[in-house]
């Protein structure tokens, strides 16, 4: 897997100094490693860096897709209390939920994000909201969230 802060990595072919390629144990099928130098990373960054999420947090994640899925895991390896993926797409929910140990899902197409809170939360909130979607109806969403929050 070759690093992300270069040129290239879309060609067909490349040189790269041997420093900055990290080899993926055989365990580790080429299409998930693919996705770590640019979803991975983004979710690693986003966790850790910008959400600061540690022990005890409960965390929202808005959209499962690739970062979202990411964020998802790595805040759950954090040691949240709680971890909560809202999406539309019941499939992607339900893998979230058996494959990543996510505690709690929203599906918004089918529930509406104050009653998902409500139902999951009992009026204590969470402590983090990652949007992972990013479109004017996940923003409004996030929006609305902490608004709930005020009034819960």
């Amino acid at each position: 897997m070759y690093e992300f802060s270069a040129d290239g990595g879309y060609a067909e072919y490349i040189k790269v100094d041997a420093k900055r390629i990290v080899p993926l144990v055989s365990k580790v099928p080429y299409e998930f490693g693919a996705s770590l130098g640019c979803a991975g990373i983004t979710a690693i960054h986003a966790v850790n860096s910008i959400g600061k999420v540690s022990l005890g947090d409960r965390v929202a994640v808005y959209g499962t897709g690739g970062v979202g899925m990411y964020v998802l895991q790595l805040a759950k390896l954090s040691g949240t209390e709680m971890t909560i993926a809202i999406g539309r797409t019941e499939d992607k929910l339900r893998m979230a939920q058996e494959n990543f140990g996510v505690d709690e899902i929203i599906n918004i197409s089918t529930e509406k994000l104050r009653d998902g809170i409500k139902r999951i939360m009992s009026g204590k909130g969470v402590d983090i909201v990652f949007d992972c979607v990013v479109n004017n109806e996940s923003i409004d969403s996030s929006l609305r969230y902490w608004l709930i929050l005020a009034n819960l």
